[in-house]
């Protein structure tokens, strides 16, 4: 059984903040084409809490390519 390609690459160094830290997003892919950007933290798919990179593992799995999922995350806007 294959797994479910979001395209996002998580940060090594997630730090305190529950969820996914997005440190890049692979075009083209489903997440950029959801609108996920570099920075952003995955903090549920479908509902199920993404803690960390297992979770967010385990909320893709048994998900089929071509599957549309519920992205919940938490955007941080930096200004230079």
């Amino acid at each position: 059984a294959s797994s479910g390609f979001l395209g996002i690459r998580a940060a090594q160094d997630q730090g305190a903040a529950p969820g996914v830290l997005v440190d890049m997003v692979v075009e083209p892919g489903p997440a950029a084409a959801g609108g996920v950007q570099k920075g952003d933290c995955i903090v549920a798919i479908d509902g199920v809490p993404t803690k960390n990179l297992e979770g967010l593992r385990q909320a893709l799995a048994g998900k089929g390519p071509g599957t549309k999922l519920k992205v919940e995350l938490q955007r941080t806007t930096f200004v230079d």
